[in-house]
């Protein structure tokens, strides 16, 4: 939630912070942010997690964004996984 609650509040640096370092490696701070819609996401609520192993969990998140002046919602999934300690989100 820390990674979905920094993107609704427009902290990019901090959702980006939770990007494996492989995704970091790959995709900078400035091609993060400009994947983002700032204002799109309105709240983010996780739904379930299943953990394949210790290492590696899937995450299935209700979000909820303004489109056309609506609010809808749908369901996302995200992978995440575990290294050195730390979790970290898989970019797609």
């Amino acid at each position: 939630m820390a990674r979905w609650n920094a993107v609704i509040a427009g902290d990019l640096k901090s959702a980006y912070e939770l990007v494996s370092p492989a995704g970091r490696s790959v995709v900078t701070l400035e091609g993060f942010k400009n994947s983002m819609r700032p204002g799109f996401h309105k709240a983010a609520r996780v739904e379930g997690v299943k953990c394949e192993s210790a290492e590696v969990c899937d995450v299935m998140l209700e979000i909820e964004y303004e489109y056309a002046g609506t609010r809808a919602k749908s369901r996302l999934p995200e992978k995440w996984v575990k290294q050195e300690g730390n979790w970290w989100y898989l970019l797609r």
